[in-house]
């Protein structure tokens, strides 16, 4: 028999119980607790989780601003051989 109540701070459950063989109440006990140690470790697991998720987002951030970086400066530097070539074709032009 027993009796399971919520208390007033909404985050601790009360229980009691009673049995004729105390070895029921003590793998009772151990059950319990090891509910709370699994629903612990679960926890643990989804905040690790959650932080991962953000580190790879912002280093794929990173990279992806890196990667437009270094596209912006091909782009330039392909700009400047662009003209650099034609101005030595206007050159060689003239000179021929």
């Amino acid at each position: 028999m027993g009796m399971v109540k919520n208390l007033d701070d909404k985050k601790t459950v009360e229980i009691f119980a009673e049995h004729e063989d105390m070895a029921i109440i003590r793998r009772f006990v151990e059950k319990i607790k090891l509910e709370i140690e699994n629903r612990e470790s679960i926890e643990a697991g989804a905040i690790y989780m959650r932080k991962l998720a953000t580190e790879m987002k912002m280093t794929r951030e990173e990279l992806g601003n890196k990667m437009d970086e270094g596209f912006t400066k091909l782009g330039d530097k392909l700009d400047k051989f662009s003209n650099n070539t034609s101005k030595r074709f206007d050159v060689m032009e003239q000179k021929f």
